[in-house]
């Protein structure tokens, strides 16, 4: 009986087995052979260069199909496990065409450990950095994947806790401590991540992964090795700098941070990259300008900001960080999301500074209750500035984010009001003495006529912002190195957050005509991350290049894809399959390879 047993079992797992392969073949089938057979007119007879195309193409699907545990494995860890480093470069499967042009590195940061010693980190923002390399070069795709070494990643890893604290994480007490030694390290300084997991920054020819603190980290964009570290702070004395910089047309580098304390300030830096006198990477920063914070115990949170020829802007939003809470959470273990306070009706200050004097511009401009992650271009067109970025109305304390609404992916399926939309504020430059409150200093421009910048009875200005895209999008990115200050057209996002069945990946927003070219997902569990845009070497318009999105995915036993899109027409030209997991990171930076290499 027990042998009978034993080969009933067996059976049974064998076809469970057999029906696993048979169903992931039919989804493999169903999701790109219709990729890769062409299809060709009846009447039309195939050259001999065509027929061994095809062949060789059916050849790799079935090679890529039939390789053990190639579509048989369930990818058991999710999305928001930890990830494992690819230092090898591997080959990536490839359907459709690569265009030749498209000859260098994406170098992408976000978080990819989310737990560490058996405890888990709390927030999307927490986990230590992960840079992933995907290079291109004659029509393929490699990818590789490194953490970055910082002191934050050797200490908690060596140590096996989380040892420095994150956003949304407390750190660990070290259990080789007693009751009174835990309490004496109440009142030691507690030291500030590095984990630079968000972006990265160009100086010169070297590109630094970056995060919300000073410390920034010298990548090695071919072997994704950490360099050299670099604390910002040794230049100018700031506690804060976005991870979103600016650069003008020479490369030196611009960017704002905070100064906390008696006298706290926003903090305005350049950082020239020319060489002289030796001086290389970040020895040439200084303070260009800096302005009071409106309410000294509770600064704005500022991830980014805009820049025009002229003129610096950025917005104190809703969402704060209240410094009281900050300076007691040592006593009362808070982590720092705990320490953001979401001012429901809140005004937003609109802060104008004067590149050229470093000085804040006297008029005071407030604007409706909203925060900003991530804003797009800005410009100066007929003496008036664009300023276009995303809009949240609902950000709250970016508990959307939390860990455990990551992984349910309740954070992707959110309401209208909790979604970015793409807005634009239109502020004049010349302001009339004359005008009286009341007075809609745009009215009769012929600039856009749901803008509006209204006289107060107190001597401010409102601004009325206008939606650009009923579709929400985030991480938007455009032509920056051809029409970064300059009047533009084209803005392109990921719709991260949508309704509940909704397969709308990619978007392209025409920012003149009101509308929307989109490209769907297979399925609305995957997740389209941040679009790269690679602008064509030899291109002329503004749309002319690819567009390069991570497609990642909710559900384990889908794999992680790279889809690469025509940027004018939006249709997909090519997609590359990664045979293995890839996590939702942050931000991108695209390192083109020389032509005369």
């Amino acid at each position: 009986m027990s042998r009978v047993r034993n080969e009933v079992a067996q059976n049974n797992r064998e076809r469970k087995r057999q029906l696993h392969v048979n169903e992931a073949f039919n989804q493999a089938c169903s999701l790109y052979l219709r990729q890769i057979i062409p299809c060709y007119p009846i009447n039309k007879k195939m050259s001999k260069q065509e027929i061994l195309r095809g062949a060789i193409r059916y050849l790799r699907i079935l090679e890529y199909l039939l390789a053990e545990g190639s579509i048989i494995s369930t990818m058991n860890a999710t999305l928001f496990d930890n990830f494992e480093e690819t230092s090898e470069p591997i080959e990536c499967l490839v359907f459709g065409e690569i265009p030749q042009w498209l000859r260098g590195t994406v170098v992408r940061n976000g978080p990819g450990i989310y737990s560490i010693g058996g405890v888990r980190y709390k927030h999307w923002f927490d986990g230590l950095a992960l840079l992933q390399r995907f290079h291109f070069e004659d029509g393929k795709m490699w990818y590789s994947c490194r953490y970055l070494k910082s002191d934050t990643y050797k200490q908690n890893i060596t140590q096996k806790r989380i040892v420095i604290s994150a956003f949304g994480t407390r750190s660990v007490p070290d259990p080789r401590k007693n009751i009174f030694q835990r309490l004496l390290s109440w009142f030691e300084k507690e030291p500030l991540t590095d984990n630079a997991s968000s972006h990265f920054i160009r100086c010169g020819d070297a590109i630094y992964a970056t995060g919300e603190t000073p410390y920034v980290y010298r990548v090695d964009p071919d072997s994704l090795e950490t360099v050299n570290d670099e604390d910002l702070s040794n230049y100018v004395a700031v506690n804060t700098m976005t991870s979103h910089c600016h650069y003008d047309e020479q490369g030196n580098i611009y960017n704002v941070g905070a100064r906390f304390g008696r006298s706290s300030k926003y903090i305005f830096v350049k950082t020239e990259t020319r060489k002289e006198n030796g001086c290389t990477g970040f020895g040439r920063t200084s303070i260009v300008g800096e302005c009071s914070i409106n309410d000294r115990l509770k600064p704005g949170y500022v991830h980014s900001f805009g820049i025009t020829p002229s003129f610096i802007i950025f917005f104190e939003g809703s969402l704060r960080i209240n410094l009281m809470t900050i300076a007691a959470s040592r006593f009362t273990r808070k982590s720092c999301q705990d320490c953001f306070d979401w001012l429901v009706g809140q005004k937003t200050i609109v802060h104008l500074i004067n590149r050229h004097t470093g000085k804040e511009v006297s008029v005071k401009i407030r604007a409706g209750s909203f925060s900003t992650f991530h804003h797009a271009n800005s410009f100066e067109y007929r003496r008036h500035i664009f300023i276009d970025y995303i809009r949240y109305d609902r950000l709250g304390r970016l508990e959307d984010y939390n860990m455990d609404n990551m992984r349910s992916g309740k954070a992707l399926f959110v309401d209208g009001s909790r979604r970015g939309y793409l807005h634009r504020m239109i502020i004049p430059i010349d302001i009339p003495e004359d005008c009286i409150p009341g007075d809609d200093l745009l009215c009769g421009k012929d600039l856009d006529p749901n803008c509006g910048f209204i006289k107060q009875k107190d001597g401010s200005f409102f601004a009325i912002d206008t939606r650009l895209s009923d579709v929400a999008i985030e991480f938007p990115q455009y032509n920056y190195d051809r029409f970064n200050m300059k009047p533009y057209q084209y803005v392109y996002g990921s719709a991260i957050q949508g309704a509940k069945g909704s397969t709308t990946g990619v978007v392209k927003v025409d920012v003149r005509k009101r509308d929307e070219l989109i490209w769907s997902k297979d399925n609305e569990d995957q997740i389209c991350a941040e679009p790269v845009f690679i602008a064509n070497p030899d291109g002329t318009a503004e749309d002319d290049g690819v567009l390069v999105c991570p497609i990642v995915t909710l559900h384990e036993k889908d794999k992680p894809l790279v889809v690469i899109l025509n940027a004018a027409t939006m249709h997909e030209i090519a997609r590359c399959t990664v045979n293995t997991r890839l996590p939702l990171g942050f931000h991108s930076v695209f390192v083109r390879t020389p032509r005369n290499n």
